[in-house]
């Protein structure tokens, strides 16, 4: 239903085709946000592994901890686990 009404109403088809053509440059963005996640995880575990092996301990887990605080969800554990150290938050690693 709600492709014929976009086929009949041309101010629709306009917006559509126009949304279809602008997501196409969206995955250029996300190839490029993906290689600088990648970069500065690679640099984070070679930093930060000793201190922080949780958040650090891996490639992936350090890629979703640099999402983490790039949507800025509770960004600052981690990084007073890095000022201070992993033993003085929380207990330590293991508790």
């Amino acid at each position: 239903r709600l492709l014929k009404l976009v086929g009949k109403v041309k101010q629709l088809q306009v917006i559509v085709t126009g949304l279809a053509k602008g997501l196409s440059s969206v995955k250029y963005i996300m190839v490029l946000m993906l290689l600088i996640f990648y970069l500065f995880a690679v640099m984070g575990v070679g930093n930060f592994r000793a201190n922080d092996p949780f958040h650090f301990g891996g490639l992936g887990v350090a890629m979703v901890t640099l999402f983490r605080c790039a949507t800025l969800e509770d960004w600052t554990d981690i990084m007073y686990i890095n000022i201070y150290g992993c033993d003085s938050q929380y207990g330590g690693v293991n508790g």
